[in-house]
């Protein structure tokens, strides 16, 4: 209980503050992973419902997830599932689901020794090159250049 209330009244005020867009990414890639410990009741409200949605994408993101799959999965239409998506984190799905593969890729750049090819995969990208082009849109360089970078500062 106490947790529950935690949870909800920590989500209301991220909804609230206007974060950055970067600090607004980690946060909502924190949430996808605490959500993943939590156990959700039956779905009674939309902040519920947005939860839910927000869970099954924590632990689904590595494959290829689709509105249509968590439309079928919860049984909530698409058209819901995006408005809840653009009105409570201000992003299409596909956005949020390329989060958290970004982040999850981050993290296997920093600490696993996997191809850049692996990680791609690993993460639930389609290709490379999607890869690729989504990593680069958010940190202006590449993966590989990512890599180098982040086990520099590990030497330093």
């Amino acid at each position: 209980e106490a947790l529950s209330t935690l949870l909800f009244m920590a989500f209301d005020d991220f909804l609230l503050d206007g974060y950055s867009s970067i600090i607004q990414g980690y946060l909502v890639a924190f949430f996808g992973k605490l959500l993943l410990h939590y156990p959700l009741a039956n779905v009674q409200n939309e902040k519920n419902t947005f939860l839910k949605i927000l869970k099954y994408c924590s632990e689904n993101f590595t494959h290829d997830i689709t509105l249509n799959e968590i439309s079928a999965e919860l049984c909530i239409s698409k058209s819901s599932i995006s408005h809840l998506f653009s009105s409570h984190l201000n992003m299409n799905f596909c956005n949020y689901i390329n989060l958290l593969r970004l982040q999850f890729a981050e993290q296997l750049l920093a600490d696993a020794n996997y191809s850049i090819t692996e990680i791609s995969s690993l993460s639930g990208f389609s290709t490379i090159r999607s890869f690729n082009r989504v990593f680069a849109k958010k940190h202006g360089i590449s993966p590989s250049q990512f890599r180098k970078l982040i086990k520099k500062q590990i030497h330093i």
